[in-house]
């Protein structure tokens, strides 16, 4: 449980009943009408949820059982345990992560992991990520706009009160007796009003909003970990040797003329003169180029791009 909840609201209420007596009050005096607390509590939430669909309302008892639990999400912890997958996934591939991701205890983390050492498209996991995440961001929306729409409707049904009081006073007004306690009730009504917004529903709403944020940051910190990993796993492909060729032409010959060359005979090449060369990677051609020297040792300079290499960002 997340006592800081707990402590707020019923700090403040305690606060509220020392400073009525120490005004001279009876704090017995607020409770003494069950007028006001079922307009401002019942009522409130009642017309409240004419704002809603019926899933948000069966969801009450869940979001406000969340309003006093500590988020679950140990966002440092899981950064570590992040930062130590890609490493792996770097050094022993993406594979290697099937066991670790098994023993995740963050749903959204471990289906993410999973996904990723299941070989699914990188862009289609963030897809995936993302969704999931928008319908998590959207249920957490309706819990916290019922709560704070209750917050604005409750000081509108003690007015309301307040109005039914002084209405039902006005109607004795031949008995003056009467006229404090009625004035008084009309007063409590507000003050329920009042305490129902500020005492219950818009701090259930902010603790709400706190939780959802720590919860966001924490599934777009996940979202893209499949990708942190892709992209260690791809660093560890990158340090392998590759070996180019470059082609300075070819030419054509009978075997006949191949038997017959000797030192010093000439072979004219397809290449015309200051025609870019062909820079291939492996058989296949990536990059045209242009030969010159760097000290002592001939050297091509890669002129243009022919077909990008696989895995290049």
């Amino acid at each position: 449980m997340d006592l800081a909840t707990l402590i707020g609201i019923v700090g403040a209420l305690i606060v509220t009943v020392l400073a009525n007596i120490i005004g001279g009050g009876n704090p017995v005096q607020l409770v003494s009408s069950p007028i006001p607390i079922m307009l401002c509590v019942i009522g409130a939430l009642l017309v409240t949820a004419a704002s809603f669909p019926l899933s948000v309302l069966t969801g009450l008892p869940k979001f406000l059982g969340k309003s006093f639990m500590k988020s679950k999400e140990d966002v440092a912890h899981e950064i570590e345990t992040i930062v130590k997958m890609a490493d792996k996934a770097r050094r022993e591939g993406l594979l290697a992560l099937e066991e670790d991701a098994k023993k995740l205890h963050e749903p959204f983390l471990r289906r993410g992991v999973q996904l990723v050492v299941d070989g699914v498209d990188p862009a289609q996991v963030r897809s995936i990520m993302e969704a999931d995440a928008h319908a998590m961001a959207e249920r957490h929306h309706h819990g916290i706009s019922f709560f704070e729409k209750a917050g604005g409707y409750a000081p509108t049904m003690g007015i309301i009160g307040t109005v039914m009081e002084l209405i039902v006073l006005m109607q004795h007004l031949d008995d003056p007796s009467k006229l404090g306690h009625g004035i008084a009730a009309a007063f409590l009504a507000t003050w329920w009003g009042l305490g129902a917004a500020n005492f219950i529903y818009m701090p259930i709403a902010g603790k709400l909003k706190t939780n959802s944020d720590e919860e966001v940051t924490f599934r777009k910190m996940a979202k893209h970990s499949d990708e942190a990993a892709r992209r260690k796993n791809l660093g560890s492909l990158r340090q392998l040797p590759v070996m180019l060729r470059v082609v300075l032409g070819e030419a054509e010959l009978t075997l006949g003329d191949v038997l017959g060359l000797r030192p010093g005979d000439v072979i004219p090449l397809d290449t015309r003169t200051r025609q870019e060369l062909r820079v291939c990677v492996g058989d296949q051609q990536r990059f045209t180029g242009r030969v010159g020297t760097v000290g002592r040792r001939l050297a091509v300079q890669i002129a243009g791009v022919t077909a990008p290499v696989a895995g290049a960002d």
